[in-house]
């Protein structure tokens, strides 16, 4: 994917993208629906963070599970890849991040209904 081709995937999610891209972490950031979203891989896995504001978007993906982030006013979502304890979600491909964000933001109450 391109940078145009990926700009217009998380636009047609309804995302505002601020930056996108990167390896160890890849990442994405940006808003939904009038909150700060925050998508990181890294490691042997992924997490999504919305929030009121950008740390408090990055401090969630530290949180010990979801509950914890919904206890916190946030929506977290996260979830393995690759090998456990490797390395390989730091080398996702967008193609995938993006059908994990498409996947993950299906739990979150929004205007665009994903």
């Amino acid at each position: 994917m391109n940078l145009e081709e990926i700009q217009t995937a998380l636009v047609a999610l309804g995302i505002e993208p601020d930056s996108f891209g990167g390896w160890c972490p890849v990442q994405v950031s940006g808003r939904y629906c009038g909150r700060y979203l925050y998508f990181r891989a890294r490691g042997d896995g992924w997490q999504l963070a919305i929030h009121d504001t950008e740390d408090l978007a990055v401090d969630l993906t530290f949180a010990d599970d979801e509950h914890d982030a919904a206890y916190q006013g946030g929506f977290l979502r996260m979830g393995g890849y690759g090998q456990p304890q490797g390395y390989e979600a730091g080398y996702m491909p967008m193609e995938i991040a993006i059908e994990l964000i498409k996947e993950a933001l299906k739990g979150y109450p929004c205007c665009f209904g994903n």
